[in-house]
């Protein structure tokens, strides 16, 4: 964020004073715009990956990084949308939730699969 600092906040040098807290108004123009900008590009690649269930996990997962970095480290308020909104949308959720059961399925056979293996090695070393 030097950039907008150094640089967009020269030509906006406006700040507005809410609750005693100076809002860097140029900041904040700055990601609503990028926020835009990948919304934009989620909603174009959105409906192409609805086919391929790695690539739609990999999305969720860097659109959920992502808003959090945003809000969280940046400051992009709550009320705005961001990515996830894309997301919450019923084609693109109920496909995210298949996964994330498809998912579990596999961790919790995973999990039965280290109980089994570490059984039989326990049983292997007793014998």
């Amino acid at each position: 964020m030097k950039y907008t600092k150094l640089n967009v906040q020269r030509m906006s040098s406006q700040c507005v004073l809410i609750c005693y807290i100076c809002v860097d108004m140029s900041q904040t123009e700055f990601l609503v715009g990028l926020m835009g900008l990948v919304m934009e590009k989620m909603a174009h690649d959105l409906p192409e990956l609805l086919h391929d269930d790695h690539q739609f996990s990999h999305l969720v997962d860097e659109a959920l990084m992502f808003d959090r970095e945003v809000r969280a480290s940046y400051g992009y308020p709550a009320s705005l949308p961001g990515c996830l909104h894309l997301l919450a949308e019923p084609e693109y959720f109920s496909k995210w939730l298949a996964i994330e059961r498809k998912c579990e399925h596999g961790f919790s056979m995973f999990c039965c699969c280290c109980k089994l293996f570490y059984c039989y090695n326990t049983r292997k070393k007793t014998i």
